[in-house]
Order: C-alpha cells, then sequence, then structure tokens
C-alpha cells in the first residue's frame, strides 16, 4: 500500500466519542514534563518571531499552534494542519479565547498531500 492510500488514526477523529477520547489523550499528553520540555527546546530551536509564517503539521487542538501563534503575534500566521475537523476545531475556539484567533488558521489536510508551499512558511513543524 502506497503512503497515499494510507491513512492515520487521527483521520477518522470526528465522533463525539472519539473526540473526546483524542482531546483526553492530547492533554495528556502535552501536560507531561517531558513533553513541556521537550515543546519548549523545539520552540526555543525553532526560535519564531513576530511576523513570521509557521507550518503545524499535525495540529490537532493547537496546543503548539498557540504557542507559536504568540510569539507570532500581532503580525504572524500560523496555519495549524491536522486530517481531523473536530479537533481543529478545538483549536480555532481555543485560540479566540485565549486571542491569537487572527492569526490561527485551521485546515483540515493531509501533510502527505501539501500542495507547493515553497517560500510561504518561515518554519514548518
Amino acid at each position: 500500500m502506497s503512503d497515499d492510500a494510507r491513512e492515520d488514526q487521527w483521520s477518522h477523529v470526528e465522533s463525539p466519542g472519539d473526540v473526546a477520547r483524542a482531546v483526553e489523550r492530547l492533554a495528556s499528553i502535552a501536560a507531561a514534563p517531558y513533553e513541556q520540555r521537550a515543546r519548549a527546546r523545539f520552540l526555543e530551536l525553532l526560535a519564531p518571531s513576530p511576523g513570521q509564517t509557521v507550518l503545524d503539521v499535525g495540529a490537532g487542538t493547537g496546543v503548539v499552534a498557540l504557542e507559536v501563534a504568540r510569539r507570532v503575534a500581532p503580525s504572524g500566521r500560523v496555519v495549524g494542519l491536522d486530517p481531523s475537523r473536530a479537533l481543529l476545531d478545538i483549536a480555532a475556539s481555543a485560540a479566540r479565547e485565549c486571542g491569537p484567533a487572527n492569526i490561527v488558521e485551521t485546515p483540515v489536510g493531509d501533510a502527505r498531500r501539501l500542495p507547493d508551499a515553497a517560500g510561504h512558511f518561515d518554519h514548518a513543524l
């Protein structure tokens, strides 16, 4: 089976039960101390800055996208790509609640089938 024919486990996170389980799982991972340290380190290395455009592949509920949005605000842009519309709706809602909603975009998509984005993003993660 080719990579294009395979779907990942997140492509089918749409039913309320699946969404609730995914949100709980992602929140648990995001809250783990080792994950927080790793996230802080890779964001330090990535060093997003105001005005930049960043692609977050597999954005899920937006934990990383929101952290990046705070760093690229007020004139930057974050594109949080994920195959699950339901998870991206949570990310968009979180962005509205914490402020950077105007710079966070949440398109449904598959990273294996990105349009030609050369030169469109300063960083991708």
